[in-house]
């Protein structure tokens, strides 16, 4: 392998993973795996996508009363009565359940034979081919095994071969914490079982009751086939596969539920999930099967490659690169370069059209009650893990979350009718396999948010103004109309004649009240539920336009717009998180909710807002650097919106601290990731991971913005660090439909830049500022020198 392939593109290390957090993950969207690498006693920890607690059902039940909660909520807030607006919220929310649980499927137990000393030992995860690989030595004959999860066939593959004849010989059991009962035959193993009914109302709980054991859940099946050429397979009644004396070994793992959708119950049995499993068993051909997964895979991850030129330390094991970069204070280039390959790699095995979205942890969970469930948290978390997406070439896994967005709305237009007494549709930020959409049984501080339906909403507006697919953009015109109908009938006009939102909070932020200093979290207008009103009245009217479509609505959205309230902005210059200037209670919180308008949103800009946008500034400036993982990814490309290339990648170093996982429990404060690469909260969250690629692809090229007179901006370079004096990147799309190339050295640059359906743009280089007008298919090559 080539040396520029192994420090961009290939993750590897000189010994076994001792802990969940230290294996490498493999995937096709649906099913998920976790590689060990170890050479005697392999696990292979495995997930699939609609593996949840719960069911179907009535979640509504739980809120009676909760509208007479609101309202009498706004009363206490118009008397600034902040204490009791907090416990009348909270109690309101208290009343609901949480959302159902994400759940582990189990694992591949491998116990191989280990004929010596093992020497020459490396276990790695090629992202260019989407493979994990376990290789060592071993009485002078080479092993090795390779995994991937193919996409076209939907099954998980285990290859197994040995540089001389007849030395493959290993046991396999498929272990699982789930009901079921274990089975064999010929040269296959299984097990069927069914998830939960529930699964997070004791988090004390360490053995399955008769409750929690008892059938009525998602029903699964997992079948395992051995294909040997030599040697011999035995396989018993109760699960257990002997292979012994081959050449060579191919595994195929199928892993299928009886899920159909979020309004369908499973079946009684589980005769359907084993039916579907034993169909992907069918007619392998296990000669095509690394082909065909590769030619799938490689359509999508060779679209954007980044390269700087290698060092030393690039070859390094990976968890000695991290560890070198930390301790020298300076990160190396090409580490950055395999950080923005494994977010494109992590999404494309995460997210697939037909899967579910990824959730808080991809696809990736090995814990029977996993941190808040492993499940769509969409207070940021779930939205982040879609934001590069669009920039990155990634356009097609965005398709669940399309999905699943469309799905809630359909339990939301319930929820938003009986919660709040309001036309269209609402969702709060806790969500599962069954689109919930009421708020998580928590105080108002982490359940209060109706609004978190329409942040996820603003990637349906983003994949428009990439693509110009005017045909997506009438499919979801019903949802921006309901979601504009909810904020219509939610807002409260003030004495004053200004509209604002109320009640309102910030997400899991909270203040101090300023008779008694008591923490509160509800107040009115908060900052982020105002930018999405008003970024959403702004969207809806764009595509009403855009689509020609006569709107009633849209009367009254440009009578409520100017008097919509702005966020304020305090007395040292800083944007306003409530809508008063509270003594903050946590100065340095993680979420930076109030700053949506300058980032994941393009409300706040140079050329829009500008005062709120340098507000924005002063507000990011005055939080930590360090933070949670995703935190600091939040932070990263909040700097780059404010094109400060150092800042960012001062936070991107801090996101590259090392965590050691002990037990699933993070040995240090903060965040950072783990050896693996994946994000650590701590604990693991992947969308630190999605917000570190997004960020990297915006220190290159930026399109969010717009001159004063509508042309869109296409701004290269806007954040580069100075570190950087020597690289290239290519496949970076932008709004506006172009596609963009960059080389730079010593000073010098070339962008190559092809538009896909035309139109003027405004460019904005290191060196000049022009307009171009460009034809479909048209290519343009900019030359010049950068500074610094």
């Amino acid at each position: 392998m080539k040396k520029q392939n192994i420090a961009q593109h290939f993750l590897h290390y000189d010994r076994p993973a001792d802990f969940w957090e230290e294996a490498l993950p493999v995937g096709n969207g649906r099913i998920g795996g976790m590689v060990y690498g170890e050479p005697g006693s392999e696990i292979i920890a495995l997930n699939e996508d609609t593996l949840w607690s719960g069911l179907p059902g009535n979640e509504l039940e739980h809120y009676d009363g909760f509208l007479d909660s609101v309202r009498e909520t706004r009363r206490f807030l118009a008397e600034r009565d902040y204490v009791r607006a907090d416990r009348s919220l909270t109690a309101a929310m208290l009343k609901g359940k949480d959302s159902e649980s994400y759940m582990p499927a189990g694992e591949i137990n491998l116990h191989c034979d280990v004929p010596g000393k093992i020497e020459d030992y490396r276990r790695s995860l090629d992202l260019e081919n989407a493979v994990a690989g376990t290789e060592y030595r071993c009485g002078g004959i080479k092993f090795r095994r390779e995994v991937f999860v193919s996409y076209p066939a939907q099954v998980m593959v285990i290859h197994f071969r040995a540089d001389a004849p007849g030395m493959i010989t290993f046991r396999a059991q498929l272990k699982t914490l789930m009901a079921g009962t274990h089975g064999g035959e010929k040269d296959t193993i299984w097990f069927s079982g069914h998830c939960p009914l529930a699964c997070r109302y004791n988090y004390a709980l360490t053995q399955w009751s008769e409750r929690f054991r008892g059938p009525g859940g998602i029903n699964f099946s997992m079948r395992l086939k051995a294909y040997a050429q030599g040697g011999s397979v035995a396989v018993s009644p109760n699960g257990l596969m002997r292979v012994t004396g081959a050449d060579e070994v191919t595994l195929v793992l199928a892993l299928r539920s009886d899920f159909r959708n979020f309004q369908t119950p499973p079946e009684k049995e589980c005769a359907l999930a084993e039916a579907l499993a034993q169909k992907d068993l069918e007619g392998i051909n296990t000669a095509a099967l690394f082909s065909e997964h590769q030619k799938d895979y490689q359509a999508l991850y060779n679209r954007s490659r980044l390269a700087f030129p290698v060092t030393g330390d690039d070859e390094l094991c990976t968890v000695e690169r991290i560890r070198h970069c930390e301790a020298a204070k300076k990160i190396s280039p090409n580490l950055i370069a395999l950080l923005y390959h494994f977010g494109r790699y992590l999404l494309i095995a995460s997210s697939r059209p037909g899967t579910q979205p990824a959730n808080l942890q991809g696809i990736w969970n090995n814990m029977l009650m996993a941190p808040w469930a492993s499940n769509y948290t969409t207070n940021i978390n779930t939205e982040m893990n879609y934001w590069p997406a669009e920039a990155a070439s990634l356009a097609e896994c965005v398709e669940p979350l399309y999905r699943f967005v469309r799905e809630c709305a359909v339990n939301g237009m319930k929820t938003a009718e009986k919660l709040y007494g309001c036309r269209g549709w609402c969702m709060h930020h806790n969500s599962d396999l069954w689109r919930k959409t009421t708020p998580a049984a928590c105080i108002a501080q982490c359940s209060a948010f109706p609004f978190a339906g329409f942040w996820l909403l603003r990637q349906f507006y983003e994949h428009y103004l990439y693509s110009g697919d005017k045909a997506f953009l009438k499919k979801c015109y019903d949802l921006y109309q309901g979601a504009a109908r909810f904020i219509l009938d939610f807002l409260q006009k003030e004495e004053d004649g200004t509209c604002t939102i109320s009640p309102s909070t910030s997400p899991e932020n909270g203040f101090l009240e300023p008779s008694e200093k008591h923490f509160c979290c509800v107040s009115a207008g908060s900052a982020v539920d105002l930018t999405i009103a008003r970024e959403l009245f702004e969207t809806f009217r764009e595509i009403a336009a855009e689509l020609q479509i006569c709107e009633p609505m849209i009367e009254e959205i440009e009578e409520v717009l100017p008097r919509l309230r702005l966020p304020g902005i305090g007395r040292h210059g800083q944007l306003l998180e409530y809508d008063d200037e509270f003594e903050e209670a946590l100065p340095d919180h993680r979420h930076l909710s109030h700053l949506y308008g300058v980032c994941p949103g393009a409300v706040f800009t140079p050329e829009q807002h500008k005062e709120l946008y340098e507000a924005g500034r002063v507000s990011l400036a005055h939080r930590s650097d360090f933070s949670t993982g995703w935190a600091m990814a939040w932070r990263t490309i909040l700097w780059t919106r404010y094109l400060d290339g150092e800042h960012a990648m001062r936070c991107m170093s801090a996101f590259l601290h090392l965590v050691e996982p002990n037990h699933g429990i993070a040995s240090c404060e903060g965040g950072g990731i783990y050896q693996n690469l994946f994000c650590a909260h701590p604990p693991f969250q992947i969308d630190g991971n999605f917000g570190a690629c997004a960020a990297i692809a915006e220190m290159f090229v930026q399109s969010q913005r717009k001159t004063a007179d509508g042309k869109r901006l296409i701004h290269l370079f806007p954040a580069l660090p100075r570190q950087w004096q020597e690289g290239s990147i290519t496949g970076l799309r932008t709004r506006g439909g172009l596609t963009v190339e960059l080389h730079w050295t010593d000073g010098a640059y070339e962008a190559d830049i092809v538009s896909g359906r035309g139109g003027t743009f405004a460019f904005c280089t290191p060196d000049r500022e022009f307009e171009k007008t460009l034809q479909p298919g048209e290519c343009l090559k900019i030359t010049g020198r950068r500074s610094g």
